[in-house]
């Protein structure tokens, strides 16, 4: 009989440390799924011919991200960066057309805001924000791309 009740015992304490556990894991991790028909691009001219793909995981205090995609005309894209902390300090960012450093400072447990810049000058900013039942995140970006055309975009994502 006491064992029973220390096995019982035992597994409720387990149960409630994965509850614990599940509810205190970010909701901004995760693999997100582009919804085209939810998303607003202007100009519309750079809006992506297919879906696009975000995969967010853990990284040291920080993220690991991996985008796949496709741009307005069509050819398709890859990112991958690492950002160690998220402290909005800028730090150096390789591969990315138009800017070259990149800070990212996390403003609550639901949302990111990134601050992009090409030699010091801010020529992009986005806010990441997830919902409150971690099915939808919007991103809400401005700024100047690469051939210099300034956008303003709020684009969606499902989680998968």
């Amino acid at each position: 009989m006491k064992k029973t009740l220390t096995i019982s015992l035992m597994m409720a304490f387990a149960l409630a440390a994965a509850a614990r556990a599940q509810a205190q894991q970010d909701p901004l991790m995760g693999t997100w799924k582009l919804n085209l028909a939810k998303s607003k691009y202007d100009p519309v001219s750079l809006t992506p011919k297919g879906p696009t793909i975000v995969k967010r995981e853990a990284s040291g205090n920080g993220y690991k991200v991996t985008t796949d995609g496709m741009d307005a005309q069509g050819a398709a894209t890859h990112t991958e960066y690492t950002v160690a902390t998220l402290d909005g300090k800028d730090y150096p960012l390789t591969g990315s057309q138009g800017y070259n450093t990149q800070s990212i400072r996390k403003i609550d447990a639901n949302t990111l805001l990134y601050v992009n810049k090409q030699n010091g000058a801010v020529v992009r900013m986005v806010r990441v924000a997830v919902s409150r039942d971690g099915k939808t995140s919007t991103n809400a970006s401005v700024g100047v791309n690469a051939q210099g055309v300034a956008f303003h975009h709020v684009v969606v994502y499902e989680k998968q």
